[in-house]
């Protein structure tokens, strides 16, 4: 899949025009109408748009200028992707609702990016599809058996570079299935999942040991220090520095006469 963010300069006109691929987009901001076959869409910030391979379709923007954030399926992908989301099948948009916070949480990962990053986009990418396609089915509040083997897959390996696809292959699920379920039961996407592993090792080697902060982040599997600091002061309220001060500050003795 291919994530990137494209703006448009206002007033643009493009003719009736098709891609190869099949692919959605968050309306970051400003506005534009489609035309779809018989049918038109007004897409404004906030609205994800869905588009099959080869629809033809012609855009009018509006007099502000328009970004979008697009994610690109490859053929290859979208048919494996097929027997758990008929989003992409055919052309569909959402405004509001679970696809459209998802969908922010996504523009939000792609524009501060870390270590974390691919598995957390990969995961919330699947959420999406499967979100805009759900039927309103009732979800059950029991977690599958499962669930608690790819957490431990997850914990065992939250210093690593894994994917979705992996952990879902150890399990034996789809891994469009393994992210929403984690959602649902879990409260957070596999990457968050992951960060916050790495987060709670970092703090506890804050806290114990003499390492350097550098050593300390890579050793929890951070690309680099400022990545870490940036998400530990995130998590924590302060810098690793300041929470390892705090620490170790030793109480005054008190004498009695």
């Amino acid at each position: 899949m291919l994530v990137s963010r494209t703006s448009y300069e206002s007033s643009l006109a493009i003719p009736r025009h098709d891609h190869e691929l099949a692919s959605f987009c968050l309306v970051m901001e400003g506005e534009y109408d489609e035309s779809y076959g018989s049918r038109r869409r007004t897409c404004r910030a906030g609205t994800v748009v869905f588009h099959p391979e080869g629809e033809h379709h012609s855009e009018k923007h509006a007099d502000t200028v328009a970004t979008l954030l697009t994610v690109e399926l490859e053929a290859a992908r979208l048919d494996e992707l097929r027997s758990v989301s008929r989003v992409l099948g055919e052309p569909a948009h959402h405004e509001g609702g679970e696809v459209q916070r998802l969908a922010r949480r996504l523009a939000r990962e792609f524009h501060t990016p870390d270590s974390a990053s691919s598995l957390a986009v990969e995961g919330l990418v699947l959420e999406i599809l499967v979100a805009g396609s759900r039927q309103g089915r009732p979800a059950s509040d029991v977690p599958p058996p499962w669930l608690r083997r790819a957490a431990d897959c997850l914990r065992a390996r939250f210093r690593d570079s894994v994917t979705v696809g992996e952990i879902a292959a150890a399990v034996g699920v789809h891994p469009a299935h393994l992210t929403r379920m984690f959602r649902r039961h879990l409260r957070c996407t596999p990457g968050e999942y992951v960060r916050a592993l790495r987060i709670e090792a970092a703090r506890r080697a804050v806290a114990d040991t003499d390492a350097s902060l550098a050593e300390i982040a890579l050793a929890a599997g951070f690309a680099d220090q400022s990545h870490f600091s940036r998400l530990f002061r995130a998590a924590h309220g302060m810098t690793p520095r300041d929470y390892r001060r705090s620490r170790r500050v030793r109480p005054a003795r008190v004498s009695s006469q």
